[in-house]
């Protein structure tokens, strides 16, 4: 059986997560970043432009338009506005709508993040002809499952790592804030430090395994993909197979194709 072909175009895939930027020249006839790069919200300002003209400057073909996935308004406008000034006058929101080729069974798919709408299309791709568990471990936790025959039905979301040792130091008199750095995360914990660390790599590691064991029960030949910036925090601790691929929202996020007639999206919905 012959391998299904795709039209090849290259595009500029912009990832603006909740801490980090990333943006990739993808080829979608591959599916493969050609050059990418990251940097910390906190330097978007200062960096974005620049390191931009970087990625554009070793770009091997004209780049057809720009896909933009965003959890931040305010920085999916000056991206926005960066790449008009850089020449590319095509840019593009992730949205859902009804020509995508993964159909979102989503009661609210007016909020549904970007990010998950493209780790759908990127996986629909990817592992097409299986279900697919994806788990994307960044400032959230988003477990979402793909059936091969229905499409997106939604899954669950959790505190990320940060978010958790955050609130711990944020909402407590005496608890330290923990660098996440450490490494320090033994059982039993032998200061409070490392009692924290391990609190919530363990009690993550146990959430994320306890949802792929409920959907392995309900689906069969599922295929688990792991994905963000926190998943190597935990990947030790997980018993089960999975597949991890760090760019799979970039990928997606350069699958897009808006809706016919509706090529540039100004606004991102309150």
């Amino acid at each position: 059986m012959k391998k299904p072909t795709h039209n090849s175009s290259t595009v500029l895939s912009v990832d603006i997560g909740n801490s980090t930027t990333r943006a990739a020249i993808v080829d979608t006839g591959s599916l493969i970043c050609v050059k990418k790069i990251s940097i910390p919200n906190t330097a978007f300002d200062d960096c974005f432009g620049f390191e931009l003209d970087s990625l554009l400057a070793g770009a091997p073909k004209r780049i057809c338009h720009v896909n933009i996935s965003s959890c931040i308004k305010d920085l999916y406008f000056k991206s926005s506005d960066i790449c008009h000034e850089k020449g590319l006058s095509e840019i593009n929101l992730l949205s859902v709508h009804e020509s995508l080729p993964v159909p979102f069974l989503y009661h609210t798919v007016s909020n549904l993040g970007t990010d998950r709408i493209a780790d759908a299309l990127a996986s629909n791709r990817l592992y097409k002809g299986h279900n697919c568990l994806i788990v994307d471990s960044g400032t959230a936790i988003t477990i979402d499952i793909l059936d091969k025959e229905k499409g997106f039905l939604g899954g669950a979301i959790l505190p990320g790592i940060k978010m958790q040792l955050d609130s711990l130091s944020s909402n407590t008199d005496k608890l330290p804030r923990t660098d996440l750095s450490s490494g320090n995360h033994t059982l039993p914990g032998t200061s409070t430090e490392s009692c924290i660390m391990s609190g919530v790599l363990y009690g993550t590691a146990g959430a994320i395994t306890i949802h792929v064991r409920h959907f392995t029960r309900r689906f069969e030949d599922l295929r688990v993909i792991g994905t963000g910036g926190a998943w190597e925090l935990t990947q030790h601790l997980l018993d089960f197979d999975y597949v991890y691929n760090q760019d799979l929202t970039l990928l997606g996020t350069a699958l897009y194709v808006p809706s016919e007639g509706k090529s540039c999206i100004a606004r991102l919905p309150d």
